[in-house]
């Protein structure tokens, strides 16, 4: 068994357990784990990274794949396809959430933020809020209540299943690595968003819950088995899901984290000071890897000189 084959079975294996151990807990106790609550200053520390994800590291890639099928197919390609489909999936996200489901996340917590600017407050305002953002008021009576763990569910599922996704495509230790704890931080905060979700609702049954959260469990070991057997040779599929999960993050981290912690409440230049953090760990992660390729891309001709030079001798003799 290779070390690709362990890396992504490992993945596989620590998300489920991730997303299990995040959303059960809520369901099965009843109530929420206070200690599962993230602060504000870890949420702008991972709003940095989200985003240096989406725009360093896969965004970029998506390129590269888009530029080697249009190589071994010898077309041309004039329009920047993989910025389109960034564009698209962040723009998917946007409408699911802010219009199919009519929701304005930390909405309602953002005045009482503002009324109450204790430090005490401030420590709830990040993924514990996002309770409340789908409990907000349906004005328009798109969407009743009783069907809204139902979309929650289907969009929670669908960002979980493409990312698995890329990082079941990537081909190498240190790219399944740097997504794989990417994605352990996306999945570790939906899960628990979905499970306290689910413990708001009533009428929602214990063993209807559980089911709920066991299928938003498997959709990323899923999308990680689907993307490692069927599409990891295939540039043209490759560069749509990683520009697809470019635009996911880029909206996770844009409208769904900066613009609350940097809106509301006091030591904004603390949260922006993680943020930065958060931003600076992927950047140098991007230029210690494009480091390392470079080394290898310099030692391979030198290699290969050396076999020619070998072989010019012995004909010669």
């Amino acid at each position: 068994m290779g070390p690709l084959v362990v890396a992504k079975l490992t993945t596989c294996a620590l998300n489920l357990f991730i997303a299990l151990w995040s959303g059960l807990p809520p369901i099965l106790m009843r109530r929420p784990l206070s200690f599962i609550c993230s602060s504000i200053y870890f949420n702008s520390f991972v709003a940095g990274i989200f985003l240096a994800m989406s725009m360093i590291h896969l965004l970029p890639d998506s390129e590269s794949s888009f530029r080697k099928y249009v190589t071994e197919n010898k077309k041309s390609l004039h329009f920047p396809i993989a910025f389109m489909i960034t564009l698209g999936s962040y723009t998917f996200l946007l409408f699911l959430e802010k219009v199919i489901m009519n929701s304005d996340r930390f909405s309602s917590n953002a005045h009482d933020y503002e009324e109450n600017d204790s430090d005490e407050r401030e420590t709830l305002i990040g993924e514990c809020e996002k309770i409340n953002f789908y409990e907000t008021k349906d004005e328009l009576g798109k969407i009743e209540r009783s069907k809204r763990p139902f979309y929650i569910l289907a969009s929670l599922v669908s960002q979980a299943f493409v990312v698995g996704t890329s990082l079941g495509i990537q081909n190498s230790i240190v790219g399944i690595t740097k997504l794989g704890l990417v994605i352990a931080l996306h999945i570790w905060s939906d899960a628990y968003v979905l499970g306290t979700t689910l413990n708001s609702y009533q009428k929602m049954s214990t063993p209807l819950s559980v089911f709920m959260i066991s299928f938003f469990s498997l959709a990323c070991p899923i999308g990680i088995y689907l993307g490692w057997i069927f599409f990891a040779t295939s540039h043209l599929f490759s560069g749509i899901i990683l520009a697809v999960s470019s635009g996911f993050y880029l909206y996770i981290s844009t409208s769904e984290i900066v613009s609350t912690v940097m809106s509301h409440g006091q030591h904004r230049l603390l949260k922006f000071f993680f943020y930065l953090m958060g931003l600076s760990l992927m950047s140098s992660v991007k230029f210690m890897e494009e480091r390392y390729l470079s080394l290898i891309h310099i030692s391979e001709p030198t290699r290969q000189a050396e076999i020619s030079y070998a072989v010019f001798c012995l004909k010669k003799k």
